[in-house]
């Protein structure tokens, strides 16, 4: 039987994630589903709802067999780069089949169209005259690739799904790029539709006191409830002002993807106001997005340099797994191209490696510092914590 990759971050697990799980299952007739999961901050630039070990918890009672972590430097940055790294981790398994995700658009063939036009010499030349003129990428791409592809690029899963083909194609992948169309409720809907709705309404619902159950699988609320979540931004306001009114300009311009001399606008953002929301409204112009805008707050605050961005997986970081994900474990540790962490005191890794999985480490620090109080905001959690196991 065959064995599926879903790239996530279960923030948190919600129906349309099990229906993904259950509905791929079936239609591939897998054995098994690996979820490699980002880890406690996440690719809108923004610390996860709760911490990955309770999310880890989620998936593999609703229907993972195995999670791994996505290491940090690919969680929190842009589609092309998440893709790459988690593609990349996903190829180098040595074990996948398929790779299965949600997007607006299920038709296979457009999606690789789209992917080869992209990477069109014609298309990059457009799109770099396009930025010169102060427009944003994600417009610049759009009109870039010309009507066919408006709609399609206008979509964030979608921008995702193109990523994922294009990384594949990049590796000479043999996983095969299984797109699952997402129907009634879009990436962040305001509202939801029957007992399906978007993380981001979740998340609200959670943050704001409102019942939220009949949207996640019963076995996730528990888990909710007993998880510290991520609701008072004010310790993260005042880290990040912290820190830009420490760090001089020149330490900010080697923060990944800073450039055009923007942190002089952090800089001035950092002297005039005390929370991200002015800080990302003032630093935002037409060709820095609010979203790029967060992932470079974050960036910033885990000291995610542009070097650390450059880097290929080098390693398996193992959050949990059930007896079937055992199984499958057994098989990678065969045919996998990456050593396997389960305990990370033991991790002997290359140099390269263990400066990625320092920042792992060191974003658990941060997020336990900002909101995880029954943990008492301790460091070192990753040492300590064991992978979730189901039996």
């Amino acid at each position: 039987m065959s064995t599926i990759a879903i790239i996530c971050e279960y923030n948190p697990f919600h129906n349309g994630h099990k229906f993904q799980i259950e509905s791929q299952k079936k239609l591939l007739n897998a054995g098994g589903v690996i979820a490699i999961m980002s880890g406690n901050f996440v690719q809108r630039g923004a610390p996860a709802i709760c911490d990955k070990w309770h999310r880890a918890k989620m998936a593999l009672l609703s229907g993972a067999d195995l999670v791994l972590e996505l290491p940090t430097v690919f969680a929190t940055q842009s589609a092309e780069r998440f893709a790459k790294g988690a593609v990349g981790l996903s190829d180098g398994l040595g074990v996948v089949d398929y790779l299965s995700f949600g997007c607006e658009c299920d038709n296979i063939e457009s999606l690789n169209r789209a992917a080869c036009i992209i990477e069109k010499t014609e298309t990059k030349e457009k799109i770099t005259e396009l930025l010169k003129e102060g427009m944003s990428y994600p417009s610049a791409r759009m009109i870039a690739c010309g009507d066919e592809f408006f709609s399609v690029l206008s979509k964030p899963n979608n921008i995702l799904a193109i990523e994922y083909i294009k990384a594949l194609k990049e590796l000479k992948s043999t996983i095969r790029p299984v797109p699952l169309l997402r129907e009634g409720c879009e990436h962040d809907a305001d509202k939801p539709y029957g007992d399906f709705a978007s993380a981001g309404y979740i998340r609200k619902c959670i943050t704001e006191g409102r019942d939220y159950s009949g949207f996640v699988p019963d076995e996730c609320v528990k888990i909710l409830k007993e998880a510290d979540i991520f609701k008072d931004k004010k310790k993260l306001d005042a880290v990040i002002t912290y820190l830009l009114r420490t760090k001089s300009p020149d330490e900010l311009s080697s923060v990944a993807d800073m450039t055009e001399g923007i942190q002089y606008r952090f800089k001035e953002a950092g002297s005039r106001f005390s929370t991200i929301e002015e800080i990302a409204d003032f630093v935002k112009t037409k060709r820095y997005t609010k979203t790029r805008i967060d992932r470079l707050i974050i960036n910033i605050l885990l000291s995610i340099k542009k070097d650390d961005i450059t880097k290929n997986p080098g390693y398996i970081r193992v959050l949990g797994f059930n007896e079937h994900g055992e199984k499958i474990l057994s098989q990678i540790k065969k045919k996998s191209v990456f050593p396997i962490i389960t305990k990370t005191a033991d991790a002997s890794l290359p140099e390269e490696a263990m400066k990625m999985l320092e920042k792992d480490i060191y974003a658990t620090d941060i997020y336990s510092m900002l909101c995880m109080e029954k943990e008492n905001g301790k460091s070192g959690l990753d040492y300590i914590k064991s992978p979730i196991i189901i039996k």
